[in-house]
């Protein structure tokens, strides 16, 4: 009954569409408190009962135990409290969008504002968010943020490479149900990345291309792979996707130590133990292996380009 919250949204035919508020002030006393849009709030917050700061451009939030910093505080937790009511609420299907709601960053600097207090309100906050189904997953489930895996690259977001570690992840049976639908990756890596930066702990939620190549040395060799990856899915092609993927980006490369390189036998070896089959004749491996000699044990994987 002491704070009201509210979103800018369009309806078309059954779908909710968000608007962006980066530029409407965030906080309301009746009547919009100017040089508040850049709170790091996902919502609009209105109350009567909020103290202003006397040029009336604000409200106090600062370190002091006045009451009245105490009371705004309150007020904030309160609004938090009620955004969180109403994701609870929200069918996600319903949304178009709802994934820009959730996009938080660090407080900015000001005066009047407790930096330290707004972390934490958002550290709890993004605690608290992660337990809400939110996250539609590729076979259109909605599970909540810490049921979820979200594809990054590193501490960047763009959407080729996001999109590329996507690809990877979802051909992995481990990875494929838990991962974000195509369409919302790009955002969700955004997000998780906002949030990481005020919670260490969402870090645990983010697959890269480091888990993936990490993935594929736990399965030993092809037939480990195989058995790892989802029906229908080859995997030669999936691995020279990764290799691809791999040496496109402005990396030195996967790290000498890991063994994700197919032998001709199926067992992965690192890269620099394996020799390139300079068409060597079959019938000489196979005299090689009958005088105890397995030739195929270190030439790389014909298939592998």
């Amino acid at each position: 009954n002491q704070v009201e919250i509210a979103l800018k949204v369009r309806q078309r035919d059954d779908k909710y569409f968000l608007e962006d508020i980066s530029t409407v002030p965030k906080i309301f006393l009746a009547f919009p408190l100017f040089k508040t849009s850049d709170l790091p709030f996902p919502i609009i917050i209105n109350s009567k009962r909020f103290v202003p700061l006397e040029k009336r451009d604000g409200i106090w939030l600062s370190e002091t135990d006045t009451d009245d910093n105490i009371s705004n505080k309150l007020l904030i937790k309160e609004a938090g409290e009620l955004f969180l009511e109403l994701l609870r609420k929200l069918n996600p299907k319903q949304w178009y969008n709802l994934q820009n709601l959730l996009i938080l960053e660090p407080p900015p600097k000001k005066e009047w504002l407790d930096e330290s207090w707004c972390l934490n309100f958002l550290e709890t906050l993004i605690e608290n968010l992660m337990q809400v189904p939110l996250v539609r997953t590729v076979q259109g489930r909605i599970i909540p943020p810490s049921d979820a895996l979200i594809p990054t690259i590193d501490d960047s977001i763009e959407e080729e490479n996001v999109r590329q570690v996507w690809n990877l992840a979802s051909n992995l049976k481990e990875y494929s149900t838990k991962i974000p639908a195509e369409d919302i990756a790009k955002d969700w890596a955004q997000i998780i990345e906002g949030w990481g930066d005020i919670n260490e702990n969402v870090k645990e939620r983010r697959i890269n291309i480091d888990l993936i190549v990490q993935k594929i040395e736990n399965c030993y060799n092809l037939d480990g792979l195989k058995s790892s990856l989802i029906e229908g899915i080859e995997v030669m092609d999936f691995l020279n996707l990764m290799y691809g993927f791999i040496n496109s980006m402005q990396r030195r490369g996967i790290p000498d130590d890991k063994k994700v390189f197919p032998n001709q036998n199926g067992t992965f070896k690192e890269k620099n133990q394996l020799y390139l089959d300079e068409n060597i004749d079959e019938n000489l491996k196979e005299i090689g292996l009958y005088l105890g000699e397995d030739l195929r044990r270190d030439l790389i994987h014909k298939e592998v380009s």
